[in-house]
């Protein structure tokens, strides 16, 4: 599924169609509701991200369908429903109403939950009811996404919506299409899937660890406060630097590594054999905890690096 945005709205028409988004609140809210969106609005990504403004102009498209969609169903909203492009825009305009804090996706985390399989388990405990993650530039790289006949898979953004029973939507955003995928936690995708392709694998279980990281691992997530600089207008006027603060998913991850040498009765300088260079893959396992360890959450044992470089 594509949303095409091929040539990019200007920035104060965005506004309004933002504004779209919250008409249904009484005057009194919705004047609230408008300074939480100059703070929204007002946003800065760190470097290699995409730029905040950009971002919200390329979702436009998505804000006119999900408006659409209201006033046919009368504020009514169905997630999958078995039209993906109307899916996609009602879970980007619903975290967007919910005002989703976003939450950059460090590279130094990526090849871990690459690394990490997802097997059939429960829903976990959403931190969150949407989740809104912005990607590195080069994410297409770091995962192996494939090249595609007719979609642009180097995605900037992934929204995440938690559905009915036990699956989460997530729509995948580049700069020409917005792609749309549904997970179920207890039926991953398998080789028996004849419609299941290289990406949508890579694509789940990309997914499904960032929800279970930020559920189950929260010292992953860290905030920082980075500077951002404005330049005046004019000959005379000066660049102002102003603060912003970033959430990060992984920038504090430090990837586990391990060597391995295998010894003879000989010499050792003339027996070790090294073992090639491979990942010793991760997993989640359900772990007891809590009062008379009652309770039960996931853990994640992490992906060991075996004789890296």
């Amino acid at each position: 599924m594509t949303l095409n945005c091929l040539f990019p709205y200007p920035f104060n028409s965005m506004y309004p169609e933002f504004l779209k988004l919250f008409i249904w609140q009484d005057k009194g809210t919705f004047t609230e509701t408008t300074n939480l969106i100059k703070d929204y609005w007002s946003y800065k990504t760190p470097t290699g991200y995409l730029k905040w403004s950009e971002f919200l102009t390329r979702m436009k498209p998505a804000i006119e369908v999900w408006e659409d969609t209201v006033k046919t169903t009368l504020k009514t909203l169905a997630f999958n429903d078995g039209n993906k492009e109307k899916d996609s825009a009602l879970l980007i305009g619903e975290a967007f109403r919910h005002f989703t804090p976003p939450i950059c996706v460090h590279e130094n985390i990526i090849p871990a939950l690459l690394q990490t399989d997802v097997k059939s388990m429960d829903p976990p405990e959403y931190a969150f009811p949407f989740f809104l993650f912005l990607l590195p530039k080069d994410f297409k790289t770091i995962c192996g996404l494939p090249e595609h006949e007719n979609y642009d898979l180097n995605f900037q953004a992934v929204f995440v919506g938690q559905l009915p029973t036990d699956c989460i939507g997530a729509a995948y955003v580049s700069r020409t299409t917005i792609c749309y995928g549904v997970y179920e936690w207890s039926t991953p995708f398998s080789e028996e899937d004849e419609n299941a392709q290289k990406q949508d694998f890579i694509l789940e279980k990309f997914t499904k660890n960032l929800i279970l990281t930020l559920s189950y691992e929260s010292k992953y997530f860290t905030e920082e406060i980075i500077k951002t600089t404005t330049r005046g207008k004019g000959f005379s006027s000066e660049t102002k630097s102003n603060p912003a603060q970033v959430r990060w998913l992984g920038k504090n991850y430090t990837q586990t590594k391990q060597r391995i040498v295998y010894m003879s009765n000989k010499e050792a300088t003339e027996s070790e054999r090294f073992v090639r260079p491979h990942w010793r893959r991760g997993h989640w396992h359900t772990v007891c905890c809590g009062t008379k360890r009652k309770q039960r959450k996931q853990q994640w044992y992490k992906p060991v690096f075996v004789n890296a470089g």
